[in-house]
């Protein structure tokens, strides 16, 4: 007792010492920018990629943080069939929300004769893409980092920084969130894709579901809360894809591909993307005209159960989570 009596106060002051350094590191910021390292080997490279990227240690803005997707999204396009092989003739790849840069500068270096667009609503961000692009010695027309909000559908296409019947493919990571204006985005595909009905749209979202351990202490504090087995904000630009006449169909992200991006990461990375479930919350998402495009009324978002509905189905039991196409509802419904 008299040796736990004499260690207390020792142990008091280094809890007390790690939540001062914790709340200075939160509120101070002594290191606001940071350099985020990635080392990217395919084999449609003939040597490793080696991306240097200035990015901010956390946000605001978002759009200068260094986010899991976009180095996903970079080993899904190198690795797969969704761009054109080098012989063939070179793309016009528009990018949205491109943030630090992660994918536009990779896929600028990896497909020299490519025409990177990337695009971005937040002028740091984009001041920050610049100089990245700059370290790696890109620049027009290899890549251009334009000014963009690709939200408004129609009449964001006036001001688009490539006309959209010259746009082959469409990229996005993790552009679909809470608040992120789901159906803008949706109205804006349909757009480029009336123009350019062939243009390759992929889209690498991340699913931030509340699941059962966020119902579980909402239960234990006494609070109502309805869970879900989808993210809303999916949720919502799926119903959106549809109501604007568009076919959105998801697949989890290949092995191949996951396995390619941890082979090149830290210990410390890959213990950090684990914790965070990223990998559990990827989704691939191609998107295209439907048959019958024609625009559907909107409808609600939500079943008369209060839960969330997927492709016609009520997902609060997550059956309908499954990889596939989400466009008209089953016609037993």
């Amino acid at each position: 007792m008299a040796r736990r009596l004499a260690t207390a106060p020792v142990a008091y002051a280094g809890g007390i010492a790690a939540l001062a350094a914790l709340l200075f590191d939160e509120h101070v910021d002594p290191v606001p920018w940071r350099t985020v390292h990635h080392h990217v080997v395919s084999p449609s490279l003939p040597s490793p990629l080696q991306l240097r990227l200035r990015a901010k240690a956390r946000p605001p803005p978002i759009g200068c943080a260094d986010w899991p997707a976009g180095r996903v999204l970079l080993q899904l396009l190198l690795d797969g069939e969704r761009l054109p092989p080098p012989t063939a003739p070179p793309p016009t790849v528009l990018e949205l929300g491109s943030g630090v840069g992660t994918t536009a500068i990779g896929l600028a270096l990896a497909r020299g004769s490519a025409r990177v667009v990337a695009t971005d609503s937040c002028d740091e961000a984009l001041a920050n893409l610049r100089r990245n692009a700059a370290a790696h010695g890109i620049a027009a027309p290899r890549l251009l980092a334009c000014a963009w909000d690709a939200r408004g559908g129609e009449e964001a296409l006036a001001s688009c920084p490539v006309p959209a019947a010259e746009v082959s493919h469409v990229v996005a990571a993790d552009i679909v969130y809470c608040g992120g204006a789901e159906a803008g985005l949706a109205a804006t595909l349909a757009a480029i894709l009336r123009r350019r009905p062939d243009a390759s749209v992929t889209l690498l979202l991340v699913d931030r579901f509340s699941g059962g351990a966020v119902a579980a202490l909402a239960m234990e504090a006494g609070v109502d809360h309805r869970s879900c087995a989808v993210d809303p904000a999916i949720v919502a630009f799926r119903r959106s894809c549809e109501v604007h006449g568009l076919e959105a169909t998801w697949a989890p992200v290949p092995e191949e591909v996951c396995r390619r991006v941890v082979a090149t990461q830290t210990v410390w990375t890959r213990f950090v993307w684990w914790l965070a479930g990223y990998w559990e919350g990827f989704q691939v998402y191609s998107v295209r005209l439907a048959q019958n495009s024609s625009p559907q009324p909107e409808r609600s978002l939500a079943s008369p159960s209060g839960g969330w509905r997927e492709g016609g189905l009520a997902t609060e039991d997550g059956t309908s989570g499954r990889p596939g196409h989400v466009t008209a509802p089953p016609a037993s419904e």
